[in-house]
């Protein structure tokens, strides 16, 4: 894994990207919206295109042909986080069945591993950040992922290994 300043913004609308042919399929429209001025996170951002890939994709899926998605960037209501929300207004999660999303194997799909959400949960929470849902049947689902921002300015420098050799 290889860590580095990464702009969420500029993370998403490249996963957004990687979608392209999904969303032009389903004829779904993606509304993109970011807060001006973000700080950065600090990540791999493999992995986390993998997070928002994964989350945009089961969008795509639980919406209705020529529906819409919304992918906001924000400040999280924690301080020193960031919040990515991926939001549609498919056919939502049954309450029963929302405490299992996360878990290995979990699908309602029919087709795929069900490990998408429970990979995606891993590396979220390696990152130092959260991956919630909340849903309504038949009003659609929100998946909201907060990750910690960087405080750190410049490069880390070991000190011990500076000394002066005059």
């Amino acid at each position: 894994s290889k860590l580095e300043p990464l702009s969420l913004d500029h993370l998403l609308q490249e996963t957004i990207r990687l979608a392209s042919n999904q969303i032009k399929l389903s004829g779904i429209k993606i509304q993109f919206q970011t807060t001006e001025n973000l700080p950065r996170i600090h990540g791999d951002k493999q992995q986390l295109e993998q997070v928002f890939l994964n989350l945009i994709l089961n969008a795509i899926d639980a919406s209705p042909k020529g529906g819409k998605i919304q992918v906001m960037v924000l400040p999280a209501d924690e301080p020193n986080y960031l919040a990515v929300k991926v939001i549609d207004l498919g056919s939502g999660i049954p309450e029963h069945i929302l405490p299992s999303v996360f878990d290995p194997f979990f699908t309602t799909k029919g087709k795929g591993s069900g490990l998408g959400l429970s990979v995606s949960q891993g590396i979220v929470a390696k990152h130092g950040g959260r991956i919630r849902v909340s849903s309504r049947e038949g009003a659609g689902t929100t998946f909201t992922v907060t990750l910690p921002i960087t405080t750190i300015s410049g490069p880390i420098v070991a000190e011990e290994h500076m000394t002066d050799r005059k």
